[in-house]
């Protein structure tokens, strides 16, 4: 299942530095919003947490996004997924 993950900047920079899942900036324990996150530059949709850093980093013009651990198969749906970064499988709704 896909879920909405965002990039945010500071007005002063205005380069992307904080990958957030959802929307809303990222905000401190106390509630406020971290002041780093001013400006969301852009949004977009991934089925796993390891995907959207691979979109991150693809996108910041970095080497590529090396997951955490090795994949192995789902033993849900035998699909492959990092159970050592995320545990989320991008086929079934594991996590």
């Amino acid at each position: 299942m896909k879920k909405t993950y965002s990039v945010w900047a500071s007005r002063c920079q205005q380069i992307g530095h904080t990958l957030v899942g959802g929307e809303e900036p990222l905000r401190f324990a106390n509630g406020r919003f971290d002041g780093d996150c001013e400006i969301r530059l852009y949004t977009f949709e991934a089925n796993t947490h390891e995907e959207a850093m691979a979109i991150y980093y693809l996108r910041q013009g970095w080497a590529p996004y090396k997951p955490e651990g090795n994949a192995e198969p789902c033993p849900e749906c035998g699909a492959m997924y990092y159970p050592q970064g995320s545990g989320e499988c991008w086929r079934c709704p594991r996590s």
